[in-house]
Formats: structure tokens, C-alpha cells, sequence
């Protein structure tokens, strides 16, 4: 009996462990959820102070303001760049139709002069 209740006592014991360690695991899952919040607050108010404060950014985050700046203009250069490729496609666009519609008018009037020649050389009745 003896082997029994120690059974009981350990799977008792471990079974406790088990159940703190749940515990302990979704305590610790609030707690990273908690600190995402934060995070996503820091995030907000972040970015809501350097959109309305941008001197006081530059004032005390220098750095930071510097980086900020090079950044955005970074953004603005590849938008510039995006546009210019797309300007680009649309010059060769106009390009290709110009070039089509140039050969469509050239064997237009191919066709228009040699349908002439031939009314030319009908003999009149």
C-alpha cells in the first residue's frame, strides 16, 4: 500500500505542477498582450507628437528628426522614380501607336496609289 499512496502523492504533486504551469503560461501570454497595447499606445502617441510637435522633435530628438526627414525624403525620391517610369511607358506607349499609326497611313497611301495607277492604265471607253 505504501507504493500506492506514494504513487498518489507524486502524480498528485505533478498533477499541481501541471496546473501552475497552465496558469503560469497564460499569465505570461496576458502579459506580452498587455505589452503589445503598449507598445501599439507608444506607437500612436509617437507618431501623433512628431506629426503636431515637429520642432519639439527636432529640439530634443535631433537624431531622430534628422533620421525622420532623410527618411520621408528617401520616400518622396522613389515616388519620383515610380513616376518616371510610368511617364516612360507612356511615351513608349505613344511612341508605338505613333509608329503603327505611321505604317497603317504609309500602306494606306500605297494602297490609294496604286489603286490610282490602275484606274490610270484602264484604257476610256
Amino acid at each position: 500500500m505504501a507504493f500506492l499512496d506514494k504513487l498518489k502523492e507524486k502524480s498528485a504533486i505533478a498533477l499541481d505542477k501541471a496546473k501552475d504551469a497552465g496558469e503560469i503560461g497564460k499569465l505570461k501570454l496576458q502579459i506580452e498582450s498587455a505589452k503589445g497595447d503598449i507598445r501599439d499606445l507608444y506607437k500612436e502617441v509617437g507618431q501623433k507628437l512628431v506629426e503636431d510637435y515637429p520642432e519639439l522633435l527636432a529640439e530634443k530628438f535631433p537624431d531622430a528628426s534628422a533620421k525622420l526627414a532623410a527618411a520621408r525624403e528617401k520616400i518622396e525620391n522613389l515616388k519620383a522614380q515610380i513616376e518616371a517610369v510610368k511617364a516612360d511607358d507612356v511615351v513608349e506607349a505613344a511612341q508605338d501607336a505613333a509608329e503603327n499609326a505611321g505604317e497603317e497611313a504609309g500602306a494606306a497611301v500605297e494602297d490609294t496609289a496604286a489603286e490610282l495607277a490602275e484606274e490610270l492604265e484602264k484604257p476610256e471607253d
